[in-house]
């Protein structure tokens, strides 16, 4: 990176809540940015990095999308594409269809588990 070129790519991530309306908050990532008047802070990401997608904990989907500076007429000209791992969501309240579930599951095993002992 010689620090010639303002180029960035940026990953963004937004969310639909459970009505489908889009939730006012996104979450933006940048996958290389090369626009600093200083070469020493220009990166291309090459490893694995944290993003934090915790301002979207009210998203019922999450969709991403990749821009970047370097585009024609047909789109961007650069790779789209990124890897993810280890995407975790946190929940301390059971859905009521998820309880539900579970609630009428543990009957029914009861319910088999009293036949075959009776």
């Amino acid at each position: 990176i010689d620090g010639t070129r303002a180029d960035w790519l940026k990953l963004t991530a937004y969310g639909l809540d459970a009505n489908d309306n889009l939730i006012n908050t996104q979450v933006d990532f940048y996958l290389a940015d090369l626009r600093s008047s200083d070469s020493s802070l220009d990166y291309i990401v090459s490893d694995w990095r944290y993003m934090d997608l915790s301002p979207l904990e009210n998203a019922s989907q999450i969709f991403f999308n990749i821009s970047g500076s370097q585009s024609n007429e047909f789109g961007l000209t650069t790779p789209a594409y990124f890897a993810m791992d280890n995407l975790t969501f946190a929940s301390s309240v059971p859905e009521p269809a998820s309880f539900l579930g579970l609630v009428v599951g543990s009957g029914i095993i009861a319910l088999a588990r009293r036949r075959r002992l009776g």
